[in-house]
């Protein structure tokens, strides 16, 4: 049902988008907003400290600071991004079965499969949420829609909420809107399922993921290891405090261990 509404929408044209990315590569908003399209309108919401022209802007604004503001404007109004900002406000808030109900009424966006996803995900329905996002998936791929990279990461999510770690990190891998948001969101999934291989590959393209690499090591008890990365990187000063508390651990650890072993010997005698 969702995939024949977003290939009956006439905005899912190559054209459409091959024009947007132009443009948000230009940073052309005035352009932008000549095509209409509702992802024109949620990129420059991104960036309205740059450009205007959309009167829900203020109230998008105010989503994170006054929400209560933003949550009048947006209830109050009928057109799709509103609704979908809606969406985004009930998830925050918790009200999810909210949140689905607006979704369902705009079947042909893109964006309300995405946050009627994360709804049924955030419910505990993984499998559902990874149904939906599948199948849009290919409708994305063909149309070369600018928004694929959200749809991978948001995949990723759902396949990391099923305990699927390969497979969440490999939809990481193929999303193409890696900002330092999903980098940072990458590493800590491989900070919780070991991936440090993938760490290494990472730590060239931005600097900070040094710090994380070093935390990786030391929750892994490769101390002298990350000590010495620490050191090369001219981090161990910084990082001082993690090597403490690692250093804590070892030693309650090593304590622990002693008195286990002089229990085992009196249970002997």
């Amino acid at each position: 049902m969702f995939t024949d509404a977003l290939n009956s929408n006439r905005d899912f044209k190559k054209e459409n988008y091959l024009r947007y990315n132009l443009y948000l590569i230009e940073k052309d908003w005035d352009k932008m907003k000549t095509l209409e399209l509702e992802e024109s309108k949620y990129q420059i919401a991104f960036n309205n400290n740059k450009c205007g022209g959309f009167p829900m802007l203020e109230a998008y604004s105010l989503m994170d600071t006054e929400r209560s503001k933003s949550l009048a404007y947006f209830t109050n109004s009928n057109d799709l991004f509103s609704s979908l900002c809606l969406s985004h406000l009930m998830i925050q808030e918790g009200r999810l079965d909210d949140s689905i109900d607006i979704c369902m009424k705009h079947s042909k966006s893109y964006f309300a499969i995405n946050n009627l996803a994360i709804s049924n995900a955030k419910k505990g329905f993984v499998d559902n949420a990874i149904r939906l996002l599948l199948q849009v998936k290919r409708t994305l791929l063909i149309n070369n829609h600018p928004f694929i990279g959200s749809l991978y990461v948001n995949l990723g999510n759902c396949y990391y909420m099923n305990n699927e770690y390969d497979e969440a990190i490999n939809y990481y891998l193929k999303t193409n809107t890696m900002s330092d948001y999903v980098d940072r969101m990458l590493i800590s999934i491989c900070y919780k399922t070991k991936y440090i291989e993938y760490v290494e590959r990472c730590i060239d393209r931005i600097p900070d993921l040094k710090k994380y690499k070093i935390e990786i090591l030391l929750t892994s008890k490769k101390f002298q290891e990350a000590r010495d990365f620490a050191k090369s990187e001219s981090l161990y000063d910084e990082m001082i405090d993690s090597f403490k508390a690692v250093e804590e651990d070892e030693i309650e650890l090593k304590k622990q261990i002693k008195e286990m072993e002089e229990y085992r010997k009196k249970k002997k005698i």
